[in-house]
């Protein structure tokens, strides 16, 4: 089981860079991909409705599933239970078996989708982004500068020195607690 730890930011990408920059903390700008998330639930929504969550990110020919638990920390920082894997793999048997689907993880997408229709799972939110991975130096920590459709820029700070980082920034008050997935949903309304 991992344990994902992860501080969500309403910021301009070039205000953070620059934050950045000003604190002497070094980095690198990777290439930025392309990522479509398809938040899948049954039709009751039992996953929504309890705190979990069923992804299926499509990356060009990547495609991994990933479940979430329920968050167990009520701060800015969420903190809950991931287990993330490619198509095909353990991890995404094991992910599909947390939210009750207990099958092996089929190898292509449309079995997949297919697989999650037969069993009263559908879509009920796509969040597509352009994602950009930012290395740091010094810091635990995985650090995204992401534009999410219809929602602007965001930046997501993950792992155990996320919230070291966030504080050292000054940028505790930027921090937003929904998911893209909830914000959208939120904008659809």
């Amino acid at each position: 089981m991992g344990v994902e730890r992860e501080v969500k930011l309403k910021i301009p990408h070039c205000e953070f860079l620059s934050l950045l920059r000003r604190k002497k903390i070094s980095f690198k700008i990777l290439e930025t991909i392309e990522q479509e998330d398809l938040y899948v639930d049954t039709r009751s929504c039992d996953l929504l409705t309890s705190g979990r969550v069923l992804r299926v990110r499509v990356m060009g020919n990547l495609v991994r599933v990933t479940y979430k638990g329920r968050r167990e920390s009520g701060g800015i920082e969420k903190v809950r239970e991931e287990i993330e894997g490619e198509l095909g793999d353990e991890k995404c048997r094991k992910a599909l078996s947390k939210a009750g689907i207990n099958v092996n993880c089929p190898s292509e997408l449309n079995e997949l989708m297919n697989l999650l229709s037969s069993r009263g799972y559908e879509v009920k939110i796509v969040v597509w982004k352009r994602r950009t991975p930012v290395l740091l130096d010094g810091f635990n920590v995985e650090v995204t500068l992401d534009y999410v459709r219809d929602l602007g820029e965001f930046v997501e700070v993950e792992g155990d020195d996320a919230m070291d980082l966030v504080r050292l920034l000054g940028i505790a008050c930027r921090a937003v607690i929904p998911s893209y997935a909830d914000l959208i949903h939120a904008l659809k309304q």
